[in-house]
């Protein structure tokens, strides 16, 4: 609608005006950050979040898919963590998907279920379809370079439980060590305007609980609550991200990198790029020039 034309661009031009700060805030701003690409998974993340939140009509919701798929595809090509980002992104949509779709659809109703069953894949299966199609596409192409053989292919969980079995029966305390290690970044370790992780992510948490609140009290159960879901589960999901970490420590690098807990940082950071987006875009998606 016309109307919609001047609250799309000053969105657009609010998230490409974010964009150099959220790269400048990377911390450890060094060749060796951008040859990984670090700071492009990040920003490729928050683009994603961002998205999430951008208000649309009902009629493109599909087109929506389409774009989450094709961010959370880049996040995933571009870096190997990028992937958990992908996984992030998806879990989002599905969340948002159902809560869009459920309300639609008497229970008990087997046209009804159809219904809502054949709605829920036209808006995940795009996004869910590229993803995969992303990722295995990438394997293939190490596969035929013979470049498959790195430090994380053979990461299992059997590595990790086994290495936490021996700290526990005192025959090998590195499991500890490593924790120990890694817990001392989390905790104290300065990130961010010298902040810690733990500090930063207690911030983030607060503010999206703080933006959950209000995205429910301004937009109800259905809109409001669609815009709630992303800092909700963000929320959720950095412990989890710092599990994810923990684990790579322990079965997917050398001793020599885990008991320094390498490139912490870089990984850490990633994640505050898009956290920061998806706050920021929650923030944009509640702003008075949206209201109806």
């Amino acid at each position: 609608k016309p109307a919609g034309r001047i609250p799309c661009a000053l969105y657009l031009l609010a998230a490409a005006a974010a964009v150099p700060l959220m790269l400048a805030l990377f911390g450890p701003d060094t060749p060796y950050t951008t040859v990984y690409m670090d700071a492009a998974v990040g920003a490729v993340f928050a683009a994603g979040l961002a998205l999430l939140a951008v208000p649309v009509p009902p009629d493109a919701e599909r087109a929506r898919g389409w774009a989450v798929g094709l961010l959370a595809a880049g996040a995933a090509a571009l870096k190997e963590i990028g992937g958990l980002f992908a996984l992030c992104l998806l879990g989002i949509w599905l969340a948002q998907s159902l809560l869009a779709v459920l309300p639609q659809y008497g229970r008990g109703h087997a046209a009804g279920a159809g219904r809502l069953g054949g709605r829920l894949a036209a808006r995940i299966l795009p996004a869910a379809g590229l993803t995969g199609a992303s990722i295995l596409l990438w394997k293939l192409t190490l596969l035929f370079l013979h470049r498959t053989d790195d430090q994380f292919a053979g990461m299992g969980p059997g590595a990790f439980f086994r290495c936490w079995q021996e700290a526990r029966s005192g025959a090998d305390p590195y499991f500890y060590s490593v924790w120990q290690v890694f817990y001392t970044k989390v905790r104290t370790a300065p990130l961010l305007f010298g902040w810690s992780t733990f500090k930063l992510g207690l911030v983030c948490a607060l503010l999206g609980l703080g933006l959950a609140a209000l995205a429910w009290r301004l937009g109800g159960k259905g809109r409001g609550g669609v815009i709630a879901l992303i800092p909700l589960l963000m929320t959720l999901f950095f412990p989890l991200y710092l599990f994810v970490l923990f684990y790579v420590y322990i079965g997917g690098m050398s001793p020599y990198e885990a008991m320094k807990a390498a490139s912490y940082e870089r990984y850490a950071c990633c994640w505050f790029i898009g956290w920061f987006g998806a706050l920021a875009a929650v923030a944009l998606a509640l702003a008075p020039i949206y209201t109806p």
